[in-house]
């Protein structure tokens, strides 16, 4: 029975030894890890924002836009929603019912013309009378 014994012992010595030294290189990569991303933070803080809108890997994003009855402030708002410092931007006005003449006043600035789109509908909405695009400023 001292030879089992003694293999058995052998066995757990040797399965102890490896996962001691497995659990040993990983926290030796964890903390190795750990230091490069800390050093990876404090460069971020530096970079420059130019290099990340430059990037083909910047996601594009859509600013909706409400406007009932917006008509005196609607194209100085779609304005300065253009202008904003991001690389790929649209903006969507959605005109939802104005009694005013706030679609009329988006037509003569941006050179609105009527497009058919196919439009899903997953949420529940009034329904879509009319869709625009600008001929003059493609990104409303």
């Amino acid at each position: 029975m001292t030879v089992l014994e003694d293999l058995l012992l052998a066995y757990s010595l040797a399965a102890f030894a490896y996962f001691a030294i497995l659990n040993g290189l990983y926290l030796f990569l964890t903390a190795l890890a750990w230091r490069e991303m800390t050093h990876e933070m404090l460069r971020r803080r530096y970079l420059a924002l130019d290099e990340v809108f430059a990037s083909p890997l910047t996601p594009g994003i859509s600013v909706l836009v409400p406007a009932f009855n917006e008509e005196a402030v609607i194209i100085e708002s779609v304005r300065s929603l253009l202008s904003l410092r991001y690389p790929r931007h649209e903006v969507i006005v959605v005109n939802d019912g104005s009694d005013d003449d706030t679609l009329a006043v988006l037509r003569a600035a941006f050179d609105l013309a009527p497009v058919r789109k196919a439009l899903r509908s997953s949420i529940d909405t009034a329904p879509v009378r009319a869709t625009s695009i600008s001929r003059s400023t493609p990104r409303v």
